[in-house]
């Protein structure tokens, strides 16, 4: 089932993004990229909308590697150095290397 429709009750409405973001993942993982770039963002521009920072880093991850798999290297790009502009900002480096790891696939491809 989906996670994000569970995510709509009132006391978890701010992990309504996180819900977004997962299921974009597993989408995204079993081969539909259209649709999981579609969840993840929306996950992403969810979160952001509602002012939280800590966390898209990791929300980011998957949003990056699905723009790398679908071919969409400049959106993979600049997401990927947004994402570490923020880990420079803001000190959360949980997800750094593996953005890293990114930008270094995605510099292989062009």
């Amino acid at each position: 089932g989906e996670m994000a429709p569970l995510m709509e009750q009132d006391e978890l409405t701010s992990m309504r993004p996180w819900g977004l973001v997962f299921q974009g993942w597993v989408q995204a993982e079993r081969g539909d990229l259209a649709a999981g770039i579609r969840w993840v963002k929306a996950g992403v521009d969810a979160w952001q909308e509602i002012g939280a920072v800590s966390g898209r880093t990791c929300q980011m991850v998957p949003l990056i590697s699905a723009y790398v798999r679908a071919g969409m290297l400049d959106e993979a790009r600049a997401s990927v150095e947004e994402s570490l502009a923020l880990v420079e900002r803001t000190g959360e480096r949980l997800f750094e290397r593996e953005l890293l790891e990114l930008r270094e696939e995605i510099l292989a491809q062009e």
